[in-house]
């Protein structure tokens, strides 16, 4: 797979967008970056309580 551009909004800054993928992949990729977000949320939360 290769990489063909990133974003540039302050939610996806890093987050880059593939070329000849299937939609399984497509799944797989948004349940990661879903549980990734959740993970951040979670240790920001943590460290306000």
């Amino acid at each position: 797979m290769a990489a063909l551009r990133m974003t540039r909004t302050p939610k996806n800054i890093g987050r880059k967008f593939w070329s000849g993928v299937d939609e399984k992949d497509v799944i797989i990729m948004t349940q990661m970056r879903q549980i990734n977000d959740l993970e951040k949320s979670l240790k920001v939360a943590e460290k306000r309580l």
